[in-house]
Protein backbone atom coordinates (compact mmCIF):
# COMPACT_ATOMS: atom_id res chain seq x y z
CA UNK A 1 0.00 0.00 0.00
CA UNK A 2 1.49 3.50 -0.72
CA UNK A 3 2.22 6.16 1.80
CA UNK A 4 -0.77 8.30 0.39
CA UNK A 5 -3.22 5.40 0.25
CA UNK A 6 -2.53 4.17 4.22
CA UNK A 7 -2.58 8.06 5.45
CA UNK A 8 -6.00 8.42 3.40
CA UNK A 9 -7.19 4.63 5.35
CA UNK A 10 -5.90 5.44 8.84
CA UNK A 11 -7.33 9.26 8.65
CA UNK A 12 -10.32 8.28 6.94
CA UNK A 13 -12.68 8.37 10.06
CA UNK A 14 -10.60 11.83 11.37
CA UNK A 15 -10.92 13.56 8.29
CA UNK A 16 -14.97 12.80 7.96
CA UNK A 17 -15.38 13.82 11.53
CA UNK A 18 -13.47 17.19 10.81
CA UNK A 19 -15.47 17.50 7.38
CA UNK A 20 -18.65 17.09 9.83
CA UNK A 21 -17.45 19.93 11.62
CA UNK A 22 -17.24 22.19 8.72
CA UNK A 23 -20.21 24.56 7.31
CA UNK A 24 -19.87 22.37 4.34
CA UNK A 25 -23.75 22.65 3.46
CA UNK A 26 -24.04 26.54 4.09
CA UNK A 27 -20.42 27.09 2.37
CA UNK A 28 -21.71 24.76 -0.79
CA UNK A 29 -25.46 25.73 -0.80
CA UNK A 30 -24.42 29.64 -1.08
CA UNK A 31 -26.05 30.60 2.26
CA UNK A 32 -23.21 31.04 4.84
CA UNK A 33 -23.40 34.70 5.51
CA UNK A 34 -20.40 36.93 5.36
CA UNK A 35 -20.67 37.01 9.32
CA UNK A 36 -20.57 33.23 9.33
CA UNK A 37 -17.68 33.00 6.67
CA UNK A 38 -15.73 36.17 8.63
CA UNK A 39 -15.74 33.54 11.97
CA UNK A 40 -14.50 30.29 9.64
CA UNK A 41 -11.58 32.27 8.39
CA UNK A 42 -10.95 33.61 12.06
CA UNK A 43 -11.28 30.16 13.24
CA UNK A 44 -8.77 28.72 10.22
CA UNK A 45 -6.43 31.63 10.66
CA UNK A 46 -5.94 30.16 14.58
CA UNK A 47 -5.58 26.65 13.68
CA UNK A 48 -3.09 27.23 10.30
CA UNK A 49 -1.20 29.42 12.69
CA UNK A 50 -0.47 27.06 15.46
CA UNK A 51 0.66 24.05 12.62
CA UNK A 52 2.51 26.57 10.88
CA UNK A 53 4.69 28.08 13.72
CA UNK A 54 5.73 24.38 14.92
CA UNK A 55 5.93 23.31 11.28
CA UNK A 56 8.42 26.17 10.13
CA UNK A 57 10.92 25.56 13.43
CA UNK A 58 10.49 21.96 13.15
CA UNK A 59 11.40 22.29 9.48
CA UNK A 60 14.69 23.91 10.41
CA UNK A 61 15.85 20.39 11.20
CA UNK A 62 14.49 19.14 8.03
CA UNK A 63 15.31 21.79 5.49
CA UNK A 64 14.96 18.71 2.70
CA UNK A 65 11.44 19.02 3.90
CA UNK A 66 10.78 22.68 3.41
CA UNK A 67 9.64 22.83 -0.49
CA UNK A 68 6.83 20.76 0.46
CA UNK A 69 5.80 23.07 3.32
CA UNK A 70 3.88 26.09 1.83
CA UNK A 71 2.46 28.87 4.54
CA UNK A 72 -1.52 29.57 4.51
CA UNK A 73 -1.14 32.38 6.58
CA UNK A 74 -0.88 35.25 4.09
CA UNK A 75 -3.90 34.09 2.70
CA UNK A 76 -6.56 33.62 5.06
CA UNK A 77 -4.83 36.87 6.51
CA UNK A 78 -6.05 38.29 3.31
CA UNK A 79 -9.20 36.71 3.26
CA UNK A 80 -9.49 38.58 6.86
CA UNK A 81 -8.25 42.03 5.63
CA UNK A 82 -10.60 41.99 2.86
CA UNK A 83 -13.68 41.47 4.65
CA UNK A 84 -12.31 44.76 7.47
CA UNK A 85 -11.66 41.84 10.17
CA UNK A 86 -8.87 42.02 12.07
CA UNK A 87 -6.54 39.05 12.33
CA UNK A 88 -7.10 37.31 15.44
CA UNK A 89 -4.10 37.27 18.14
CA UNK A 90 -2.90 33.65 18.69
CA UNK A 91 -0.86 31.85 21.06
CA UNK A 92 1.75 29.35 18.92
CA UNK A 93 1.43 26.78 21.81
CA UNK A 94 -0.11 23.28 20.57
CA UNK A 95 -0.05 20.19 22.37
CA UNK A 96 3.49 18.00 21.97
CA UNK A 97 3.57 17.28 18.26
CA UNK A 98 4.86 13.85 16.72
CA UNK A 99 8.23 14.77 15.24
CA UNK A 100 10.28 12.83 12.66
CA UNK A 101 10.61 13.25 8.46
CA UNK A 102 7.82 11.18 8.46
CA UNK A 103 5.65 12.62 10.99
CA UNK A 104 6.19 16.20 9.16
CA UNK A 105 5.03 15.16 5.89
CA UNK A 106 1.75 13.58 7.36
CA UNK A 107 1.03 16.78 9.07
CA UNK A 108 1.68 18.72 5.65
CA UNK A 109 -0.42 16.27 3.79
CA UNK A 110 -3.73 17.07 5.58
CA UNK A 111 -2.83 20.52 4.92
CA UNK A 112 -1.92 20.31 1.60
CA UNK A 113 -5.15 18.04 0.98
CA UNK A 114 -7.44 20.40 2.79
CA UNK A 115 -5.96 23.13 -0.40
CA UNK A 116 -6.67 20.35 -2.48
CA UNK A 117 -10.15 20.24 -0.90
CA UNK A 118 -10.68 24.15 -0.90
CA UNK A 119 -11.53 23.61 -4.65
CA UNK A 120 -14.39 22.36 -4.24
CA UNK A 121 -15.47 24.50 -1.55
CA UNK A 122 -14.90 27.70 -3.99
CA UNK A 123 -16.97 26.62 -6.49
CA UNK A 124 -19.58 26.90 -3.57
CA UNK A 125 -17.93 30.39 -2.34
CA UNK A 126 -18.77 31.41 -5.79
CA UNK A 127 -22.21 31.17 -5.95
CA UNK A 128 -22.84 32.67 -3.09
CA UNK A 129 -23.83 36.66 -3.68
CA UNK A 130 -22.80 37.40 0.22
CA UNK A 131 -19.21 36.35 -0.83
CA UNK A 132 -18.60 36.10 -4.21
CA UNK A 133 -17.45 39.70 -4.84
CA UNK A 134 -14.36 38.53 -2.35
CA UNK A 135 -11.17 36.61 -3.77
CA UNK A 136 -11.74 33.55 -1.18
CA UNK A 137 -7.82 33.61 -1.39
CA UNK A 138 -7.38 30.69 1.30
CA UNK A 139 -9.79 28.47 -1.26
CA UNK A 140 -8.59 29.23 -4.37
CA UNK A 141 -5.10 27.55 -3.15
CA UNK A 142 -2.66 27.36 -5.59
CA UNK A 143 -5.65 28.54 -8.27
CA UNK A 144 -5.03 26.43 -11.47
CA UNK A 145 -1.62 24.59 -10.11
CA UNK A 146 -3.34 22.94 -7.26
CA UNK A 147 -4.01 19.85 -8.63
CA UNK A 148 -0.89 19.45 -10.27
CA UNK A 149 0.68 20.74 -6.67
CA UNK A 150 -1.12 18.10 -5.10
CA UNK A 151 -0.36 15.22 -7.46
CA UNK A 152 3.75 16.51 -7.37
CA UNK A 153 3.20 16.83 -3.35
CA UNK A 154 1.99 12.81 -3.43
CA UNK A 155 4.68 11.83 -5.43
CA UNK A 156 7.42 13.11 -3.05
CA UNK A 157 5.69 12.04 -0.17
CA UNK A 158 6.45 8.78 -1.31
CA UNK A 159 10.11 9.33 -2.41
CA UNK A 160 10.69 10.97 1.39
CA UNK A 161 8.75 8.64 3.65
CA UNK A 162 9.30 4.46 3.57
CA UNK A 163 7.13 2.43 4.16
CA UNK A 164 8.70 1.72 7.72
CA UNK A 165 7.97 4.86 8.45
CA UNK A 166 3.99 4.78 7.52
CA UNK A 167 2.43 5.10 10.95
CA UNK A 168 5.10 8.12 11.73
CA UNK A 169 2.95 9.72 8.94
CA UNK A 170 -0.49 9.06 9.99
CA UNK A 171 0.51 9.95 13.69
CA UNK A 172 1.33 13.50 12.14
CA UNK A 173 -1.58 13.49 9.79
CA UNK A 174 -4.01 12.59 12.80
CA UNK A 175 -2.05 15.79 15.03
CA UNK A 176 -3.25 17.77 12.19
CA UNK A 177 -6.92 16.73 12.06
CA UNK A 178 -6.99 16.52 16.10
CA UNK A 179 -5.66 20.38 16.00
CA UNK A 180 -8.88 21.42 13.39
CA UNK A 181 -11.06 19.39 15.86
CA UNK A 182 -9.87 21.41 18.87
CA UNK A 183 -10.26 24.84 17.13
CA UNK A 184 -13.54 24.10 14.81
CA UNK A 185 -16.06 23.54 17.82
CA UNK A 186 -15.25 27.85 18.76
CA UNK A 187 -17.15 28.80 15.87
CA UNK A 188 -21.14 28.57 15.63
CA UNK A 189 -22.47 25.01 14.56
CA UNK A 190 -23.64 25.51 11.04
CA UNK A 191 -24.95 22.15 9.98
Amino acid sequence: MSIAAQLKSDTFELHQQTEAMMPSVALMDGSLSQAEYAQLISSLYRIHFKIEFFLENALIKYPELAAFFHKKLPWLKADLAEMGVETPTVSSNIPVPPHGEAALMGMIYVLEGATLGGQVILKGLKKNAALQHFNNRYYSGYEQLTGARWKSFLENLEATVPPKSAAKAVEGAKFVFRLFQEYLPKMVVYN
